[in-house]
């Protein structure tokens, strides 16, 4: 009895599958996000190795093409029971006004509106032709595995999706189209240091026996996560935002004072993982993993471990062959 958490590398993205024991000792098994297309082998690979009986859950945090981008293959990979995916009430509109965006492309976050409306449509039509339930996720819902573990949504609420989706941004972003005419203004491409459509992630805890033991953040902003964070310490993190500022600070770290802390990241432009996030983790004597090693981490850091990093919680024992991870090669977590 117990679960697994594998952190799966799918380079600069999000990808991590759950294994969570019912009552009976039979398995179930959930993916929360995918990476981007293109990047998903060794996703596709994990879950046909480990997930023997296909997926009960695919979880797309929200619409960034660095966590759904890839979910299109594991869709076609392997049986999937339901597709959890908050689709905006304005996604037709957005849609239908893409032709016109495409001369803001240079303003990023017009950019990744665009392209995440278009990749949850093509997942959901992809969902519906394959007979897979598709569902949303709210602050309160829940799926249960047995009486010892669950999974609890503790973000977003309908408002925070309203807020993200807004009549009002997709007005706007037309406006700009218009009045620019493909010019576009001085300091228009650099994107915000978090977007509403970051702040909608899904939240999600895990409970194991009557305590929240792991969570799960998307690309959430610490704002939003000190809102409805309140079931801490927990024993694993999955870092926000690939390790970004906006995602933690130090009140944020101290009231979740993680044991393990996996930051999904790869190769990127943005300096993820912050070495101030680190810190900050290494301060309350969170094991710090990566995914992968970037220009960002501590020098001297020797990855030595595969493609996947599992955590294994509640007692169950290690898979046939594999072995633990020592978190002391990364200078984090001296």
């Amino acid at each position: 009895m117990g679960y697994y958490i594998d952190m799966v590398n799918v380079h600069y993205g999000d990808c991590f599958m759950l294994t969570l024991d019912d009552d009976d000792g039979v398995e179930h098994y959930v993916l929360i996000d995918g990476g981007r297309q293109g990047n998903s082998t060794n996703m596709v690979q994990h879950v046909k190795q480990y997930a023997s009986t296909g997926l009960d859950l695919v979880i797309g945090t929200h619409l960034d093409d660095d966590h759904i981008g890839g979910l299109s293959e594991v869709l076609n990979a392997v049986s999937v029971r339901e597709l959890v995916l908050n689709v905006p009430g304005t996604m037709k509109a957005w849609l239908a006004a893409r032709d016109h965006l495409s001369a803001v492309f240079d303003v990023v976050s017009v950019k990744e509106m665009v392209e995440g409306v278009q990749t949850a449509d093509s997942l959901v039509k992809l969902a519906q032709e394959k007979g897979i339930k598709v569902t949303g996720a709210l602050r309160g819902e829940s799926w249960q595995f047995g009486e010892d573990i669950s999974l609890a949504v503790v973000s977003p609420t309908d408002e925070m999706l309203e807020t993200a989706w807004a009549d009002q941004i997709l007005e706007e972003s037309l406006e700009l189209a218009k009045a620019t005419s493909a010019t576009v203004p001085e300091g228009a491409k650099a994107p915000p240091p978090t977007t509403a459509s970051n702040n909608s992630s899904i939240v999600l805890e895990l409970w194991y026996k009557g305590k929240a033991e792991a969570l799960f953040t998307g690309d959430a902003g610490a704002t939003v996560l000190k809102d409805v964070v309140s079931n801490g310490p927990y024993s694993y993190l999955k870092v926000p935002h690939h390790g970004s500022k906006t995602g933690l600070d130090d009140e944020l770290v101290e009231r979740i004072r993680p044991e393990v802390a996996c930051v999904p990241v790869g190769p990127n432009h943005h300096g993820h993982p912050e070495r101030e996030v680190l810190e900050a983790l290494r301060s309350v004597g969170a094991k710090i993993l990566c995914s992968e090693k970037t220009d960002d981490c501590y020098p001297g850091c020797q990855r030595d471990w595969g493609n996947v990093i599992c955590h294994r919680g509640g007692g169950k024992p290690s898979r046939p062959g594999w072995s633990a991870i020592d978190a002391g090669k990364c200078p984090a977590n001296k």
